[in-house]
């Protein structure tokens, strides 16, 4: 009768162990794929940030083109700004909040100081351009363009972080 007693007692710790260990494997495969879609989700935001902002900083390049030419054609480069750069900024600027809410923190701060440089160099270029619409005097347009091609580099260099950031972040780092 003990052996009896043993033996249902074993198969029913046996059976205990077998479930606590069936839920401890369902909850990790449950982890596991809720940290593979917020992954995807964080690339898919990174990706659509990156456009906007890569878009933004196209359009600065080929503005700072334009404005450095000897004979610059003011009245395009102030269309091409409007149509190219600002359309882009605001489009990041939308993006950037998508950036803000997936995360993580070290995300959010790269991709906030990204994007308050595009703004900066968008700001600096529209004041070359105005620069050279008031026929300012050249020492006036050297500091703006000084002031832009500063700007930009500084650009870059945010957007090699973002991105450096971005893959971590994906990556799991």
């Amino acid at each position: 009768m003990l052996g009896a007693l043993v033996g249902a007692v074993a198969t029913g710790c046996a059976g205990v162990l077998t479930w606590w260990s069936l839920r401890w494997q369902q909850s990790a495969y449950v982890q596991a794929e809720r940290d593979k879609w917020l992954r995807e989700k964080q690339r898919a935001t990174y990706a659509d940030f990156l456009d906007a902002i890569q878009g933004a900083v196209d359009g600065l390049e080929s503005a700072g083109r334009g404005l450095s030419a000897p004979t610059p054609d003011v009245s395009s480069l102030y269309s091409w700004l409007g149509e190219e750069v600002v359309t882009h900024v605001v489009s990041a600027r939308r993006r950037l909040a998508s950036v803000q809410i997936d995360g993580p923190a070290s995300a959010e701060v790269a991709a906030d100081e990204l994007y308050r440089s595009v703004n900066t160099c968008m700001v600096v270029a529209m004041q070359w351009r105005q620069g050279l619409a008031d026929d300012a005097d050249g020492e006036r347009l050297a500091e703006l363009e000084v002031g832009f091609d500063e700007t930009l580099q500084i650009v870059h260099g945010r957007l090699r972080n973002f991105t450096q950031v971005a893959r971590d972040v994906v990556q799991g780092a």
